[in-house]
C-alpha cells in the first residue's frame, strides 16, 4: 500500500514574502517529501512525492532524448545533478548555486533560473538530499548568467 503523501513545513527565506521551496530528493533526483512552495513552484496542486526534479521543471533534455532526470546524455554536466549526486554520494552540502534551464511545457520553449542549494539528511538509513530553492525573476537571472 502506498504511502500518503508527506509534506515538509514551509521554510522562511531571508528577506522573502512566500516561504522557499523545499523538498527531499533521492539518489534517482525524484521527491520524496516537499513542501507546498515546492509544488506550487511547478504550478502543481497537491503531492508531487514519486516525480523526478526533472519531470517537474519539464527539463528539455528530457523531451529531447525521450529519457528519466538523472540519465540523459547531458545530465552530467548538469549543475543540480552534480550537486545532487556530490550531497547523497560524498555526504557534501551544496551551494548557494545558480541553476538556467531550458524548459519545454505546454508546447513552448523557456528560460528559467534558480538559486538552490543542496544538503544531505539520512532517512531510515537512506542517504537524500534536502533542496532548497528559489526561482529568480528576469532581471535577477540575466544578472546571474
Amino acid at each position: 500500500m502506498p504511502r500518503p503523501a508527506r509534506h515538509l513545513s514551509p521554510v522562511p527565506s531571508r528577506g522573502a514574502a512566500t516561504p522557499r521551496a523545499v523538498a527531499l530528493l533521492d539518489g534517482f533526483h525524484r521527491v520524496v517529501r516537499h513542501n507546498e512552495a515546492f509544488a506550487r513552484l511547478f504550478d502543481r496542486q497537491g503531492s508531487v512525492v514519486g516525480r523526478s526534479f526533472g519531470e517537474l521543471l519539464t527539463c528539455i533534455n528530457l523531451v529531447v532524448e525521450d529519457s528519466a532526470c538523472g540519465l540523459t546524455t547531458r545530465c552530467p554536466r548538469c549543475i543540480l545533478a552534480r550537486a545532487l549526486r556530490a550531497t547523497i554520494q560524498a555526504d557534501e552540502r551544496v551551494g548557494p548555486v545558480i541553476l538556467h534551464r531550458t524548459t519545454f511545457a505546454g508546447g513552448a520553449i523557456d528560460e528559467r533560473a534558480f538559486r538552490f542549494e543542496t544538503r544531505p539528511r539520512r532517512v531510515r538509513g537512506e542517504m537524500l538530499a534536502v533542496l532548497s530553492l528559489r526561482e529568480l525573476g528576469p532581471d535577477e537571472a540575466r544578472r546571474s548568467a
